[in-house]
């Protein structure tokens, strides 16, 4: 599976040029905002994919989060697909119509108008499911916190404690109770 590859491409080609494609569209609207808002959805969960990639083989609730994770990216990948054709569309007949000052003002308002009709719910769904791909991540970082932490004492108490090896043992099961960490932190 390539979900972390699939969501790191996939930004890299779809988001940022349409972000600039529609960047006079957007001006001084709240789809900008919506659009900004999936893109660091988006790199949030980009962010854990990779690491997730890692982990999938060992932890069947992992490789269910990256399943979810590239259903949900193809369909923002799908969205935005569609927002591309559109505004392509809507390009073309607003240039067939003659004067640059009418395509301007054509793309605008057939653009916008389409997109307050058909991809707004589309794309307020797509965040929903991101967000909701965002708030499972925390069982990804505990996990490896955890991990880590452990790592961290047993060695540290290993270098200082060389020669018994049973309390380098019981130190690197130590169980780290991850609430107490966060209210740390």
């Amino acid at each position: 599976m390539v979900t972390g590859v699939l969501v790191s491409t996939f930004l890299e080609k779809t988001i940022d040029t349409l972000t600039s494609r529609l960047v006079d569209i957007f001006r001084q609207r709240k789809y900008k905002k919506q659009l900004n808002n999936l893109k660091m959805k988006l790199l949030a969960v980009d962010v854990v994919a990779f690491d997730a990639e890692q982990k999938q083989f060992t932890d069947p609730r992992v490789r269910d989060w990256l399943l979810r994770t590239k259903d949900v990216v193809i369909d923002a990948e799908d969205l935005l697909d569609e927002i591309d054709y559109e505004l392509s569309k809507t390009q073309v007949e607003a240039e067939s119509q003659g004067a640059a000052r009418k395509v301007s003002n054509s793309l605008n308002s057939s653009f916008v108008c389409f997109f307050d009709n058909e991809i707004e719910s589309m794309m307020e769904q797509v965040i929903e499911d991101l967000e909701d791909l965002a708030a499972k991540i925390d069982f990804l970082l505990a996990t490896r916190r955890q991990k880590l932490i452990q790592v961290f004492i047993g060695k540290r108490f290993a270098s200082s404690h060389a020669g018994d090896n049973s309390k380098v043992l019981s130190f690197q099961t130590l169980e780290i109770n991850d609430d107490a960490y966060r209210s740390s932190t």
